[in-house]
């Protein structure tokens, strides 16, 4: 196979929805893991990436090229799945950048990179296994990963209480008001986890411009304050919360 045909095979294996079981998804997770056609699985590393440098990097080494007006159809096609499916980590640098800024860059996650260079090894299928037992609790849960753009930016589960932190970063998304947690609540309407709700500021300045967009029965968590939390109401700190 190709290394293109060979990527498409890795993305299916990993459980990556059919729609991202193509080309560009397998061009794009080539140039997150800058390997050229030649290298072999075990040539793949980690690098910050923007979109542009996505484009130019299979331009010029799978010679397909792509509008610079496609880059939104990437992040949000292709780069939003990666990163729902634990494979990509966005902006690992500063996780309060704006999704919007041009300074936005990816990363392959360290599980998927460990998983991916041992492709055609005698320790894939293990290390396959290993990776979808830990990244697939998101559909074990209900949480439907089609709808890339309808969750918050992290998903935290706590197995033992059965329940999950939806935390939303306000410089990229802005904060859970009442409108953003009905959302949610409808787009996790099966989901079998009790839901708590958080709003993550960088400081104290940013949390003032959005107090009053902050829904009730949510948390509040300050980057620069990291040990304390701000609890909106309701009957007891970090609780989930049921009509």
């Amino acid at each position: 196979m190709s290394k293109i045909e060979e990527t498409v095979a890795i993305l299916k294996t990993l459980g990556l929805p059919a729609a991202q079981q193509n080309e560009r998804s397998a061009l794009t997770l080539l140039a997150l893991l800058d390997l050229k056609k030649d290298a072999t699985w075990t040539a793949s590393k980690k690098r910050t990436i923007r979109i542009h440098d996505i484009i130019v990097f299979i331009q010029e080494n799978y010679a397909r090229q792509y509008a610079e007006n496609t880059r939104e159809t990437i992040r949000r096609q292709t780069i939003h799945q990666f990163e729902q499916a634990g494979i990509v980590v966005r902006n690992p640098d500063d996780p309060f950048r704006p999704t919007n800024s041009p300074n936005t860059v990816y990363s392959i996650s360290d599980d998927a990179l460990e998983v991916v260079r041992k492709y055609s090894t005698s320790n894939w299928q293990s290390a396959v296994e290993g990776f979808v037992k830990n990244k697939g609790k998101l559909n074990e849960l209900k949480i439907p990963i089609t709808e890339h753009d309808k969750l918050p930016d992290v998903i935290l589960y706590d197995g033992q209480k059965n329940q999950i932190f939806l935390i939303e970063a306000v410089t990229a998304h802005g904060p859970l008001s009442p409108k953003r947690q009905h959302e949610l609540e409808v787009t996790l309407k099966d989901c079998t986890a009790r839901r708590i709700y958080v709003s993550a500021f960088p400081d104290f300045r940013e949390f003032k411009r959005h107090i009053d967009n902050i829904a009730w029965e949510t948390e509040v968590w300050i980057e620069n304050n990291p040990d304390h939390m701000i609890h909106f109401d309701g009957l007891k700190f970090v609780a989930a919360y049921s009509d």
